[in-house]
């Protein structure tokens, strides 16, 4: 579960991850989350994922229906995947048009290493910020620039979710 604080330490929202990863057995320890959450943070409509959420697109449509201007999402990437964590982080931006922020894990467990590699994509897939092995660096996302390029590339306004929703069905 993921749990967003605000400045003055009041928790503004909650979100319980919806997909677990059932090749580590998560399902078996886990109780897998219904639904997107959304908060506000200095009036940016905001949503976040946790790690193997990334790798679901229906669950992205699902938030890019509300059209949240930043996406967090943090994650448990090891090295061995790390193409993999760039190039979803990257196609989540690209679906939801929107900055998607992901903050993933610095150092060794389990027989993993696990390479820090936090990003920052825009809304049109472009890298803003790939930050190192822990490395505290800060990356200024235009929230006015994500309207923009709404406007100016609709593909939001342009999904036929009615249509797949009855594909998916077939």
């Amino acid at each position: 579960m993921a749990v967003v604080v605000d400045q003055r330490g009041i928790v503004i929202a909650q979100y319980q991850k919806v997909h677990c990863f059932s090749f580590v057995n998560e399902d078996r320890h886990f109780r897998e989350g219904t639904a997107p959450t959304f908060f506000t943070i200095k009036n940016v409509l905001c949503s976040l994922a946790i790690c193997y959420d990334l790798r679901f697109p229906g669950l992205f449509e699902a938030i890019a229906t509300r059209a949240p201007s930043v996406i967090f999402v943090i994650a448990n990437w090891p090295s061995l995947r790390i193409a993999q964590w760039d190039a979803l982080l990257k196609a989540r931006a690209l679906d939801c048009a929107a900055a998607v922020v992901g903050v993933n894990r610095v150092g060794g467990g389990d027989g993993q290493s696990y390479p820090g590699h936090s990003s920052v994509y825009g809304p049109n897939g472009e890298r803003l910020i790939n930050i190192g092995h822990a490395t505290l660096r800060t990356c200024r996302i235009d929230c006015d620039a994500v309207k923009v390029h709404r406007m100016r590339f609709p593909s939001l306004r342009d999904k036929r979710r009615s249509l797949y929703a009855q594909l998916l069905l077939q």
